[in-house]
């Protein structure tokens, strides 16, 4: 059976000044993306809007994102050669038509135009080009340097496509309007638009995407009111006939040879459909459940989807195999949040906000992120996702909170925004837990009365049940926005500088505010309370950076911070991570190794913003905006020494094996932050031990040992094992599994 493979695969890129240690592994779509074009079977653009062209040089397995100078909305683009390509666009104020000479990499503008849509380009050679849009046809016979207007004389017309089969012969579509309303329009000229033949099609409404296969056939698609069909013409629209009636849109389309062609359909779902027949019969071949509005074929073989996944987050899948199988190369979504159980097993969350409500999507990886599947579940409003153990994982939403037990296998809700039961509507921002029993959501809340205030949601079974703690209507709506705990010190923070402290001797109170700017993010190590906030925009900008050493009783405020953090992670009093942005709306990593009075500038130019850190097991993982993860290999267990040039492990730590499960062997990894006593033994389910394989005191370091059971011990029957490191006081133990 012919099946769609909905795994997101990624090559790593590095950007040129991009910390060696921190990789990108997913980078999607600046914007959106609406059209492809390539000039051979490897070199290829995409154009759309975000002021970025996405180029590649090896068929669409990698694509390098291209600034442009302006804020530009490309809407079509056309290359020639590897090197010389023509697009429009607009930059909102005027419509521009602009060249490059060295593959994309840099564009210069050939003419602005103002009041006027230039929406197809298409160029024939190095030197004859023709552009048309609202009314307007323009053509070049020197490359560009001068455009000539080259109008047909009908007013009110706005032409969608333009297809030139020599300098002189040529084709531009689309519609014109008069007092009986649209009707479609094809001008034809043989002498490069010094003169126009003109064509009225009465019996369509609209018609578009103009492609011709050879000099002699050409393709259209046109629709009625009702129906769609995709017509033909042999004699450059001298007369056409209808090769396909489609009782539903047909959006794109594209002819491999005579017989073969493909085309993209909405009904229920969105489909890839076939024919074999020059377009007389067709079947589907797939079904997406993303909108698709571009099929590419490069050949036979090689083929391209462009589609999205709402909100203007463009999504690019690849075929090899003449489209049995897809695989998504691109994909561009607001990531929020990201949790890891493992190195490998990890999961990230994020919303687009729509016109008409928010997207919310949540993806999960067993790879460290190298490839990330969808949920096909749909979670509304997503806001958090946080585990407490292997298994045991928490989902938090704007509509309520979700548990898995399962580790994200299955998910179903412990808490249901239900106004009726409760009698108010909480809307979480932030969770944590205390310890693997107690767990707390910080948000806001609306009562009976439609008055709005601060909240804090409390569990104490594991999440099985979920109170409110905690509530103050002096603090404004969605006032909380992110909390945390270190050990039994519990912390919340949230618009206009509010603190919140937990003891459990006076649970949650408020302490003095320090500032009356929004509070961002919190995170506390014993003692020591980092919080970042504040608001950053191009023309304007605040933000602060608070710490105290006191359990807040005392504030350091630091108020240059040249960035907005967005997130944080503290390994221990001093060493940590933090990601956000500048005022450019650049992502940046900062890093610090003296509790945050001095932030080293790791990554500072990624195109998109970063909102979340996460490490586990020695790798980290950021994601932003634009649908980028980078990920880090060597994100804690080693840190320079600034005097002896020598790296240094931060925390104990016993990393789960790998690979899990496992047949014959599988590796088993540790660090020690300073010289100890080791022991690492097997036991079985019942707690036997099964063999040890260190005992001896090891130098502070990174360590790995192969656990293989046939070269160790023997046979071992198949199941569930245990592996416990000891190392002077710590004690650590996790689970693996043996398959046979």
């Amino acid at each position: 059976m012919k099946k769609i493979i909905f795994i997101f695969t990624f090559t790593f890129l590095v950007f040129n000044n991009l910390n060696a240690q921190w990789k990108i592994i997913q980078d999607g779509f600046i914007g959106g993306a609406n059209n492809l074009d390539f000039v051979n079977d490897s070199v290829g653009w995409i154009n759309g809007w975000g002021n970025v062209i996405h180029k590649t040089n090896n068929a669409g397995e990698n694509w390098n994102s291209i600034l442009l100078d302006d804020n530009m909305y490309l809407y079509d683009i056309d290359f020639i050669n590897e090197s010389t390509g023509w697009a429009t666009g607009s930059d909102g104020v005027s419509t521009h038509i602009i060249k490059s000479e060295d593959g994309g990499n840099h564009w210069i503008q050939q003419k602005e135009l103002e009041s006027i849509w230039l929406g197809a380009i298409y160029a024939t050679d190095e030197n004859h080009v023709y552009t048309a849009g609202n009314g307007k046809v323009f053509k070049t016979i020197n490359g560009g340097a001068d455009w000539i207007d080259v109008s047909p004389d009908l007013d009110d017309t706005y032409y969608n496509s333009v297809y030139f089969l020599n300098p002189d012969t040529g084709v531009v579509i689309g519609n014109y309007y008069d007092s009986t309303g649209s009707k479609c329009v094809v001008f034809k000229t043989m002498n490069g638009g010094d003169t126009w033949n003109k064509i009225i099609i009465d019996e369509f409404y609209g018609i578009t995407d103009l492609q011709f296969l050879n000099d002699s056939s050409g393709y259209f698609i046109a629709n009625t009111m009702e129906d769609y069909f995709l017509c033909k013409t042999e004699d450059i629209f001298e007369s056409w006939i209808k090769k396909s009636y489609f009782s539903n849109p047909i959006f794109s389309y594209q002819f491999i040879d005579t017989s073969i062609v493909f085309g993209v359909i909405l009904d229920s779902l969105y489909r890839i459909t076939k024919s074999t027949d020059g377009g007389s019969s067709w079947h589907n071949t797939q079904s997406f459940q993303y909108a698709l509005s571009k099929v590419y074929f490069l050949n036979y073989d090689t083929s391209f989807l462009l589609g999205d996944i709402g909100g203007g987050n463009s999504i690019l899948y690849k075929s090899t195999d003449s489209g049995l199988t897809w695989v998504t190369k691109k994909f561009s979504f607001p990531y929020l949040d990201v949790h890891f159980i493992n190195k490998y097993d990890g999961f990230i969350g994020g919303a687009a906000y729509l016109f008409h409500g928010t997207l919310s999507k949540m993806f999960y990886t067993t790879d460290s992120g190298v490839s990330w599947n969808i949920y096909d579940a749909l979670f509304s409003n997503f806001r958090s996702i946080f585990f407490i153990d292997d298994l045991t994982g928490f989902y938090l939403t704007f509509s309520g909170i979700f548990k898995s037990t399962n580790a994200g296998q299955n998910w179903y809700s412990v808490y249901a925004n239900n106004f009726d039961s409760s009698r108010y509507n909480f809307y979480g921002n932030d969770m944590c837990f205390s310890d693997e029993e107690t767990g707390w959501v910080a948000g806001g809340l609306e009562d009976s009365n439609y008055i709005f205030s601060s909240g804090i949601l409390g569990t104490k079974d594991r999440g099985i049940h979920w109170n409110l703690e905690w509530t103050d209507s002096a603090t404004d709506y969605f006032g909380l926005k992110s909390v945390c705990f270190s050990d039994t010190i519990g912390w919340a923070v949230g618009e206009n500088g509010v603190i919140i402290k937990y003891t459990p001797q006076n649970g949650w109170r408020i302490i003095p505010p320090v500032t009356d700017l929004t509070l961002n993010k919190i995170v506390s190590v014993d003692n020591v309370v980092w919080i970042s906030g504040g608001y950053l925009n191009r023309d304007d900008s605040e933000t602060i950076f608070l710490k105290s050493t006191d359990y807040g009783q005392t504030w350091i405020k630091d108020e240059t911070i040249p960035y907005l953090v967005n997130d944080m992670y503290f390994f221990d009093q001093n060493r940590g991570w933090a990601v956000g942005r500048n005022s450019d709306y650049n992502g940046v990593i900062l890093k610090t190794t003296n509790g945050g009075d001095d932030w080293e500038t790791v990554v500072d130019d990624l195109i998109c913003p970063l909102n979340s850190i996460a490490i586990k097991d020695n790798y980290g993982w950021a994601v932003g905006d634009c649908g980028f993860v980078l990920r880090n290999t060597d994100a804690g267990i080693t840190w320079i020494d600034g005097e002896n040039n020598e790296t240094q492990p931060v925390e104990f730590m016993l990393e789960q094996n790998y690979p899990n499960p496992f047949n014959p062997g599988t590796i088993i990894g540790w660090q020690l932050p300073e010289g100890s006593k080791v022991t690492l033994k097997i036991y079985d389910v019942l707690g036997n031990e099964v063999t040890t394989l260190i005992n001896e005191y090891k130098p502070a370091g990174r360590y790995e040992v192969e656990f293989n059971p046939v070269s160790a011990i023997g046979h071992l029957a198949s199941g569930i094992y245990f592996y416990r490191l000891t190392a002077g006081s710590y004690i650590s133990t996790k689970k693996m599994i043996l398959l046979k």
